[in-house]
Formats: structure tokens, C-alpha cells, sequence
């Protein structure tokens, strides 16, 4: 990247989300040449780094992790400069971390038995490296676990080009006869149970308005029908709400003159920059691939001008 100036200074609060070539890619534009080439990078201190942090590591290349880590860590001290939020815990309420483990309904656990079985069987008599169904499994089980209903969804979407070798074959017959994604919500879901009680809860003992984050919009529509079929007021954030309406949206949260809530937001389009100090608990209804992103999105309503301890419940 070129960049003609005397100066450059990268702020970040993930330098690593995925692999180091991304934080070589940071140090290369703040200061080039100072780790080599990519490739020497790779040979050096990626590749060994990497080799000691798996399972199978032996003593000896976990050795050799370790001493290219310090290493590393020498040569950027120079220019890179760490600070973590514990600089700012003396200016913070405390909170409460919990993670809530929800029992699967029985269709939930009949629908994950059988996609998770039929999945090896594809892997044990496929002879293709391709690697891209595994993912799309691991996605739909992610939908089953928020809700049948969205695997019901997808699958009905699927049936008209599915095959043998798909990953949402033959999984509309496993559905009970009649079975309708717009029947009660919580019927068949054991994270939409305990929601739902967790809510129930609050606006019966508490005054606390309630953010609630989830990676998905059919998700967010699901928690929107919960809201509606409870009574409660909610507002919704998500990728297609207008930059005009977001702040709105977000001081209407944040007002002390607001009542109880609930404040459904989409982790990718309000999880970075947004203070939601309005609300003194989140619920984290569903995990991402990077945890770097869960902990932005939990970090949205735990900061300074807080009023109430600060409560964050994964799921």
C-alpha cells in the first residue's frame, strides 16, 4: 500500500482476528521491512508459532513456538504499543458474565442426530477434498440450535435442487405432520424457551431494558415475534435500518425517560462503535466464528457512563 507520509500510526483494538499474515500486514504498513518478507514471515514465526498451538504438538515444537513468540514479541516492543481494557475497569461498574448452556427440544435433538450422521456418512464414502459441505452443515446446525423453524426454512428452500450429497436432504419428512415455521416460537426451540423465560422474568421483577445480539436477521425476525407475542416493546438494529435512524435509535435506548425494552441488534451491524449504556443486560443469542467479534458486540453496553451493573448472558 502505498502512502506517502512521514508518519503512520494503525489503531486497533484486533490485531489478530484470524492468522498472523494479518497482523504482518499491519507492522508491514507501519514500519516495511521490518519483519522480512511475507514469505520469510510464514517460514519463521507463523508457521512454527502455528505448529506448537496444535493438539499434536510435540514437546520440541512447542518449544520452538514459545522461543519464535518471544522473538517476535522483542522485535515489534519497538513500535507496538498494548493497552487492554483493564486501563479502563477502574472507571467501570462491575458485571456479571454468565453462559447459559439450553437443554435441545426433542426435534431439535432427532433433526441434530440426523444431520450430524448423515454428514459422516457423506464424509466416510466421499472420495472429493471438498471441504465447502462440512461448513454448510456446521450452518445449519447453527440454525436448528436458534430454531427448527429456520432449518425448516432453508430446507424447503433446498428441496427443489437437493440431492443425495446435500447437506438438506430428506430432512423435511423428519418434521412432525403440519409442522409451520409461523406456529408459536418458542415451541420447539430450547434457546426461545429460556429467552422467553429470561425475559418473562425481567419485566416482571425489573425495570432493566435488555439488549439482545444475534449474527442473523431471520434470527432477529424470530426474537422480533417473541417480543410481539410477549407484549414487550422492542426496537430493532440490524443491516438494512437507515444510519439516519441508528442513533435514534440508540438514544431512545439510552434515555433514562425510555421504559423497559428490549433492543435487538445484528452483531455485524451494530457490534463495534455503538454505546448502548441504556440497557444494563445482553444476551448473546448466538456465537460467532471469531470470538473477537462476541466480545465487540458484549463490549456495547459495558462502558463508562453506565448507571447499573452490567449483566451479559451467552447462550
Amino acid at each position: 500500500m502505498s502512502l506517502p507520509t512521514r508518519k503512520r500510526i494503525v489503531l486497533t483494538g484486533t490485531p489478530i482476528q484470524n492468522d498472523l499474515q494479518e497482523f504482518f500486514s499491519i507492522i508491514e504498513f507501519c514500519n516495511p521491512g521490518m519483519l522480512g518478507s511475507r514469505s520469510a514471515f510464514h517460514r519463521v514465526y507463523e508457521q512454527p508459532i502455528m505448529a506448537g498451538k496444535e493438539p499434536s504438538a510435540t514437546a520440541e515444537e512447542k518449544d520452538i513456538a514459545s522461543r519464535r513468540a518471544d522473538e517476535l514479541n522483542r522485535l515489534i516492543s519497538q513500535f507496538f504499543l498494548r493497552r487492554t481494557q483493564a486501563i479502563n475497569h477502574q472507571y467501570l461498574l462491575p458485571k456479571v458474565e454468565s453462559v447459559v448452556f439450553c437443554s435441545l427440544s426433542p426435534l431439535q435433538t432427532s433433526l441434530y442426530s440426523h444431520l450430524a450422521q448423515a454428514q459422516l456418512q457423506r464424509l466416510r464414502t466421499s472420495h472429493s477434498n471438498d471441504m465447502s459441505q462440512h461448513l454448510v452443515c456446521i450452518g445449519a446446525l447453527k440454525k436448528l440450535c436458534n430454531s427448527p423453524s429456520l432449518l425448516f426454512t432453508a430446507a424447503q428452500a433446498n428441496s427443489d435442487h437437493s440431492d443425495e450429497n446435500s447437506v438438506m436432504y430428506d430432512v423435511l419428512p423428519l418434521f412432525p405432520p403440519g409442522f409451520s415455521p409461523t406456529e408459536d416460537v418458542t415451541q420447539h426451540s430450547g434457546k426461545l424457551r429460556v429467552l422467553r423465560d429470561i425475559l418473562r422474568y425481567l419485566f416482571n421483577h425489573t425495570q432493566e431494558k435488555v439488549a439482545v445480539v444475534s449474527n442473523y436477521t431471520q434470527t432477529l425476525d424470530l426474537l422480533e415475534r417473541l417480543c410481539g407475542e410477549c407484549g414487550y416493546e422492542c426496537a430493532r438494529l440490524d443491516g438494512s435500518t437507515p444510519s439516519s435512524k441508528r442513533m435514534q435509535l440508540v438514544e431512545h435506548l439510552n434515555s433514562q425517560y425510555t421504559p423497559q425494552m428490549v433492543f435487538l441488534l445484528s452483531s455485524k451491524a451494530g457490534g463495534v462503535g455503538l454505546n448502548l449504556i441504556g440497557a444494563s443486560r445482553l444476551i448473546l443469542y448466538d456465537i460467532d466464528w471469531n470470538p473477537a467479534n462476541d466480545l465487540q458486540a458484549m463490549a456495547r453496553v459495558w462502558r463508562m457512563g453506565k448507571r447499573e451493573r452490567y449483566t451479559s448472558i451467552v447462550f
